[in-house]
């Protein structure tokens, strides 16, 4: 079982032997926590923790998790006059590795 990200989606690739088609699960929500995680470096922001809800299983949300986090995580956002201007930048980068619309992802 192979999982990805695309058009919103948590996708199940096709599997030969088990499946004819593809197994598609909509995004209904992305909640991401960023902050600053370096000692003595301030306006430096990165994804702290995340979460999504779809309409796949727990263990398929989990991996997707995964997968959004491993490709997200060690992305830097420069904030050094503390104006959130951030968070535009990373929602940006959510919608572009998901391709989920905007009015899903919550940025705290």
């Amino acid at each position: 079982m192979r999982i990805k990200i695309r058009n919103g989606n948590i996708v199940i690739e096709v599997d030969e032997y088990n499946r004819e088609t593809d197994m598609n699960f909509p995004i209904q929500n992305i909640w991401a926590k960023y902050g600053v995680d370096r000692e003595n470096v301030l306006g430096i922001y990165r994804m702290m923790d995340m979460d999504l809800k779809s309409t796949a299983p727990s263990d398929i949300n989990e991996e997707a998790k995964l997968l959004i986090w491993n490709n997200l995580c060690d992305l830097e956002y420069n904030d050094a006059d503390d104006s959130g201007s951030y968070r535009v930048i990373a929602k940006k980068d959510i919608m572009q590795f998901t391709g989920v619309t905007s009015d899903i992802i919550v940025i705290e």
